[in-house]
């Protein structure tokens, strides 16, 4: 005979903070939220400008450096502080994958004359 799924049932191993949902989605709190902002601002502003003068007005490097930097302060954020999982293969997949679109911004933004 046949089970039924009951979704209250299931293991919840994300925390929801404005309230329930049905499904088991990641989500970023307040803390996580001012964090990703305040650290993901700082490196957007210092890291290029430092690492411009470091290589003599070459914009690569920052961009690379600032890119992978930004993508690891989601994972950070969403690795410890939200669920507490630490370092783990998801962490870096997450990373990664962030990192790459973050390059993707900032190399529009960078080149694009958006930002400096």
């Amino acid at each position: 005979m046949t089970k039924w799924k009951v979704k209250n049932d299931e293991k919840k191993e994300y925390k929801v903070t404005f309230g329930e949902t049905d499904y088991n989605i990641p989500t970023f709190g307040y803390k996580s939220s001012l964090f990703i902002v305040f650290v993901s601002t700082l490196i957007v502003i210092f890291v290029p400008s430092m690492l411009e003068i470091v290589f003599n007005g070459v914009k690569w490097p920052g961009l690379i450096v600032s890119s992978i930097m930004i993508g690891f302060v989601f994972s950070y954020a969403q690795f410890f502080i939200q669920s507490k999982k630490g370092f783990s293969k998801s962490f870096w997949i997450v990373g990664f994958v962030l990192s790459i679109l973050v390059f993707i911004i900032l190399f529009i933004a960078f080149y694009g004359n958006i930002i400096l």
